[in-house]
């Protein structure tokens, strides 16, 4: 089961939130209430568990929501719980007795992986697996790593392993990869000491570079783009002349018509390719940006 940090509720009754799907079973629905503090609000609305939770849950607070999301999950049974941080929208004292009585009490047995900033959560977990500096450490628990997480550490992925007696579980880099790699394209000598360096064009040119993939493709774009340009001031140019020569001084009609529909039709067939090639080009690059961002996950 799933909890993430933004919670989630439908449009339905507390009840069928909570239960969503599985058959209602009054004893556990009640004891999965109290542990996650739902009684007394279930209690305090005027149609209790019946009643309907708005579009998006506007007419609960976030941390109802955020309970309901949790009890849902606990309602479940499920053998494995990811939990992304569920107390965040809490309060203190009903943090401290949902995660006393529902995560810690009631989950009892279950795998439980949680993600927290709160010092007092890690102090009772069994394995704590810090994220640092590009880099994934698994720690037995101790003082020092509660107060780690928060205060934060800054260190390297260096001193990442050398500060800790853990177990380096991944290590993604000695730093991270400058922007052309992970990009897939070369030649783009983009380094990031500051921002002095960033001017309009240059920042606009290579983040449209980086979208089209390559220098080559960011080019034929452009290219594209010109020529339909041009078309578009000759097509005007023709209509102006023939609005000035209503008496077919300079050229007949039919001339007139001829270039002004020959650069409507160039116009039309220069918008398909450019288009297409538009087409091309954005798929080719998130096929890139997309195994770039999944090679560093993974």
């Amino acid at each position: 089961a799933y909890v993430p940090q933004d919670p989630v509720v439908f449009h339905l009754t507390i009840r069928e939130n909570v239960c969503f799907g599985k058959p209602f079973d009054k004893a556990w629905y009640e004891r999965v209430c109290g542990v996650c503090s739902l009684d007394q609000d279930v209690a305090s609305f005027p149609n209790g568990d019946a009643t309907i939770v708005g579009s998006r849950g506007i007419n609960i607070s976030g941390g109802q929501q955020s309970r309901i999301c949790l009890a849902r999950a606990v309602y479940s049974g499920a053998n494995v719980y990811l939990l992304d941080d569920p107390l965040a929208k809490l309060d203190a004292r009903v943090s401290s007795q949902v995660f006393s009585q529902a995560i810690l009490g009631i989950l009892d047995g279950r795998t439980r992986i949680m993600t927290t900033n709160s010092g007092t959560v890690v102090q009772k977990a069994d394995v704590v697996i810090k994220l640092s500096g590009g880099c994934a450490t698994a720690d037995e628990v101790t003082d020092a790593s509660a107060a780690e997480v928060v205060v934060g550490d800054n260190a390297n992925v260096e001193q990442c392993s050398d500060d800790l007696d853990g177990h380096r579980l991944l290590l993604v880099g000695e730093k991270d990869p400058p922007l052309e790699e992970l990009c897939m394209f070369e030649d783009n000598p983009c380094t990031h000491e500051g921002r002095g360096w960033i001017s309009g064009a240059s920042f606009f040119w290579r983040h449209f570079v980086a979208g089209l993939g390559s220098y080559s493709g960011a080019f034929i774009y452009m290219c594209t783009l010109a020529a339909e340009i041009v078309i578009i001031e000759f097509g005007v140019h023709f209509l102006a002349l023939w609005t000035d020569d209503p008496d077919e001084s300079y050229h007949p009609y039919s001339w007139y018509v001829a270039m002004y529909g020959g650069c409507i039709g160039l116009e039309c067939l220069i918008a398909l390719v450019k288009y297409g090639l538009l087409v091309i080009l954005t798929q080719r690059a998130w096929n890139r940006i997309h195994t770039s961002l999944l090679a560093r996950v993974l």
